[in-house]
């Protein structure tokens, strides 16, 4: 059966572009529906029942982000495709954490494009799924037991901003918040370190592990699990120092890597003092962790130690004459300028710790700069393979400040390998070309320009491989040709200077003149005696 896709953009022009440039049915594919904005969408989602939605993120009466939201609430197996701008960085990794699958720039949009993600999320689509709506937590509706919900149910409530009065006010709630301090652990895996996410028995043994280790240090409750972070909430008898929160961090990360072999990075909030801030401490527990996108060696951060640090700058740390040499140093193909410029800029973003989001939408503007610059010397240079992810989509995963310096040295090599391997013949036809024109054509005027248009290269690289491979620049190579054919002319006629000069294309005679003695190291006239004197023919001297 074909998979049913469903379409919720506010611009008529996107939904009526997808729906017609695309050969849905020829692909496995059905549209069954398109929406406006997020609240038609939820109308119609109920009859249409659709596999994928594919929704813009900006949209009026309800936006991308809070359809997705209810999308994964209600209907949990229905995959989820963002349509994105490129400054829509936010939004977008908001989308992921809601449990997107993936997104697509709309300005790159095209239908091979596009078919080949709806295909990767077909993929991914489980057959024969139970299709009941899930609860508020995530999980299928079940009947309560006679005790009613744990304090653990309540506390991840509570942490997700879904709290109820009745959550609140639970006694049990109560009488933790009376006597002790509350700090919420996050523990998040390092899948770069730990070579991909961890198998689902480790998931499980991980989180007892740290349960088991917190409660060597406090009261400890597991509020959430999963393959990527676990959430515990230590209840500390007073309000405990940095130092001890660090303390704590380093044995939970010790122990995961021991007893699970899992590499682990931990945030831990400000003590909160009531229920209703634990959904603040969780998002300060968050924050904390954006501590080590900056620091590749520590493994504990705790809320306010680095976050002040953290902030945005009026001045720009990817400026605007960073840009253009930036696509200079790439015109001339210059690797060593490529490189210092790039780091240049990483080491600004290390040292000025902005905000992540802030971090990656710097380092976007980097990779379109270079892109814009490569893509001189042909459209499908620094172009992602069919299997690999758009760049865009990789960067917008860094987890270190590191892997992006990574990412950039390997794109950079890339593109210079290619260029270097698909123009070297080419180039060098060009400039043989270039010369056999230039040596019929000496006595006219003749620009670096449009040298540039006769071999559709840029400007810049042309002037840098005609002089690597004749070791003169364009002009002056001109004038080696004009000033032999002079001395030709000065052996062999009775020319005068200026009508020699004329000849060979200078409509000037002094400078004609300079030129001259600076080519062969004497002047004219200087040329013509010395010939004549060993002559044996007579040629009247000027």
């Amino acid at each position: 059966m074909p998979i049913k896709i469903m379409l919720v953009d506010d611009e008529i022009i996107v939904r009526l572009g997808m729906k017609s440039v695309i050969d849905w049915e020829a692909n496995g594919f059905r549209h069954v529906g398109e929406a406006c904005d997020g609240r038609e969408a939820l109308a119609l989602l109920e009859q249409v029942q659709p596999d994928i939605l594919l929704t813009d993120i900006k949209m009026p009466n309800m936006n991308g982000i809070e359809l997705i939201e209810l999308v994964k609430r209600s209907y949990p197996w229905i995959r989820i495709l963002v349509l994105s701008s490129h400054d829509e960085y936010d939004f977008v990794r908001s989308a992921m954490k809601l449990g997107a699958d993936d997104y697509i720039l709309k300005a790159s949009v095209d239908p091979d494009k596009l078919i080949r993600l709806l295909q990767e999320t077909a993929s991914r689509i489980v057959p024969h799924m139970d299709r009941k709506p899930e609860n508020a937590n995530g999980q299928r509706d079940r009947q309560p037991s006679e005790s009613g919900d744990s304090l653990e149910d309540a506390l991840r409530r509570c942490v997700d901003g879904k709290s109820s009065p009745a959550d609140l006010n639970r006694a049990e709630m109560l009488e933790r918040f009376d006597s002790k301090a509350a700090y919420v652990v996050l523990a998040r895996t390092d899948e770069e370190s730990a070579g991909g996410p961890l198998a689902a028995s480790s998931v499980a043994t991980l989180a007892n592990v740290l349960e088991l280790n917190a409660r060597k240090w406090a009261d400890a409750s597991l509020v959430r699990s999963s393959e990527k972070e676990a959430v515990l909430i230590l209840w500390m008898q007073s309000t405990a120092t940095a130092e001890q929160l660090r303390e704590i961090g380093a044995d939970l990360t010790s122990a995961a890597e021991r007893f699970v072999g899992a590499a682990i990075d931990v945030g831990i909030s400000v003590a909160c003092g009531e229920p209703i801030m634990l959904q603040q401490a969780y998002a300060q527990s968050e924050l904390a962790l954006d501590g080590r996108f900056y620091e590749s060696d520590a493994r504990v951060h705790v809320y306010g130690e680095h976050n002040e640090d953290s902030q945005t700058t009026d001045k720009p740390l990817f400026t605007k004459q960073e840009e253009e040499e930036l696509a200079l140093a790439v015109e001339r193909l210059d690797e060593e300028g490529i490189k210092r410029l790039i780091g240049l800029t990483m080491a600004k973003l290390r040292s000025g710790k902005q905000p992540i989001a802030s971090t990656i939408q710097i380092c976007l503007d980097l990779f379109y700069c270079l892109q814009s610059a490569f893509r001189r010397f042909g459209d499908s240079i620094g172009q992602a393979s069919e299997k690999e992810r758009p760049a865009y989509s990789q960067m917008i995963e860094f987890k270190r400040i590191g892997e992006a310096e990574r990412w950039f040295d390997a794109y950079v090599a890339q593109c210079l390998e290619t260029i270097r391997s698909t123009s070297r013949e080419r180039v060098r036809e060009d400039i043989l070309a270039l010369k056999a024109y230039l040596k019929t054509h000496y006595t006219e005027s003749f620009t670096l320009k449009q040298a540039a248009e006769m071999t559709n290269i840029s400007e810049g690289y042309l002037s840098y491989l005609f002089k690597k491979e004749t070791g003169s620049g364009l002009i002056e190579y001109m004038n080696g040709l004009r000033v032999e054919k002079a001395a030709e002319l000065l052996r062999e006629t009775h020319l005068p200077s200026y009508a020699i000069a004329e000849k060979v294309g200078y409509d000037n005679i002094n400078y004609f003149g300079r030129i001259f003695k600076k080519v062969k190291g004497m002047s004219p006239k200087r040329y013509r005696a010395n010939y004549s004197a060993g002559s044996t023919t007579s040629i009247p001297l000027e």
